[in-house]
């Protein structure tokens, strides 16, 4: 199974709950499901993410949007610090290829849902069945 898992940041290192949680969450995942590639934004305060398991840690080395900027925006205040320049352009490069399932990982994700809508594999009946639960 090929997983992409879309977070705000890329959780290391581990030391908030939401953090400490994801990192878990993501890495038990992949061990029980297979390969996963988790994006995330990384900044000066971001730490080495482990080379070992079955996650590949993708991070998006930028800043967060300002808050000023992200106050202007219609998306909730923490997505739209997070929907920066760089990692919308990385998940239209992730978005190209085929994903088993892609994860959504908190509200402040909820950006990158509209745009892989409105991508050609985010339009297919295939994925909109998988999301609303219809059967093909």
């Amino acid at each position: 199974m090929k997983v992409l898992w879309i977070a705000r940041e890329i959780p290391f290192p581990a030391d908030s709950g939401d953090r400490i949680y994801t990192g878990q969450m993501v890495r038990a995942f992949g061990d029980a499901n297979g390969e996963v590639t988790f994006v995330g934004i990384a900044d000066q305060q971001t730490g080495p993410a482990p080379v070992d398991g079955p996650v590949h840690w993708d991070s998006v080395a930028c800043q967060r949007n300002g808050l000023l900027r992200s106050l202007l925006s219609t998306w909730p205040l923490v997505a739209a610090v997070h929907a920066t320049a760089a990692y919308r352009a990385r998940l239209d490069q992730l978005f190209t290829q085929k994903w088993d399932a892609i994860v959504f990982d908190h509200y402040a994700s909820g950006w990158a849902l509209q745009r892989f809508l409105a991508t050609p594999q985010g339009r297919s009946p295939q994925w909109k069945a998988q999301m609303y639960g219809n059967k093909q």
